[in-house]
């Protein structure tokens, strides 16, 4: 489901709770909203590290000190990793971009010293299929490729913290307009909204190009624009 679709659900079960007064115990996308909102304003979102790759991450079982290693391994099928026994779900939230972004840049770096690499590319991203895209002019890409195709968790890591950072962008973006929604206080008020802020419906509308941004010295960050 992309932000658009998201959008379009929100605002009706926006709508109806707001005829009902009911709130649903069953989790759903909702609940993810929440979460990433409450998360956006907490002191606690700082990023929570230690040397085993143990992070907490906000999941779908709430605040959970995850193995990264071994769930990005798990997710690649990497021969001797620990399956997982249960799915887990990263949420889009501040807390968890942030701690992707420090594991991602921490693997990258491991990974370009493992391989004889001088320097990373200026950014990575992804195309509309999932596949990764560097810069033509990096002296080193096909040597970058051959490294994650030998190590797929990192590029899953990689790949993992562009889509949520994807994700909480898009999230944030829609803030306004859930709040306003959670507001208002009759039909009127709400068509109005609605009309507001009708470009986040818009299936075609343009969305920002999340990437990686990397210094020469390997330090990287997370960019959208």
């Amino acid at each position: 489901m992309n932000i658009t679709q998201t959008m379009q659900t929100q605002a009706a079960t926006l709508n109806q709770s707001a005829h009902r007064k009911q709130h649903s115990a069953q989790s759903n996308f909702a609940t993810v909203l929440s979460v990433a909102h409450a998360d956006s304003e907490s002191n606690e979102g700082k990023a929570a590290t230690s040397s085993n790759s143990y992070y907490t991450m906000m999941t779908n079982e709430g605040k959970t000190a995850l193995n990264l290693d071994n769930h990005f391994k798990a997710a690649a099928n990497v021969p001797g990793s620990t399956a997982l026994t249960k799915a887990v779900l990263i949420l889009p939230t501040k807390q968890n971009v942030d701690n992707l972004s420090a594991y991602s840049e921490m693997k990258v770096k491991a990974l370009l010293a493992e391989h004889d690499i001088p320097f990373p590319p200026k950014s990575i991203t992804f195309d509309d299929e999932g596949k990764l895209v560097l810069p033509k002019d990096y002296k080193y890409k096909d040597e970058l490729i051959a490294a994650f195709e030998a190590k797929p968790e990192v590029l899953n890591a990689v790949r993992a913290t562009i889509g949520i950072a994807s994700q909480y962008q898009g999230l944030m973006e829609s803030q306004p307009f859930r709040d306003e929604m959670a507001m208002a206080k009759d039909e009127q008020a709400r068509k109005a909204i609605l009309k507001k802020y009708s470009y986040l419906f818009d299936e075609n509308r343009p969305h920002p190009q999340t990437i990686l941004s990397f210094l020469e010295d390997g330090r990287m960050s997370v960019v959208s624009g």
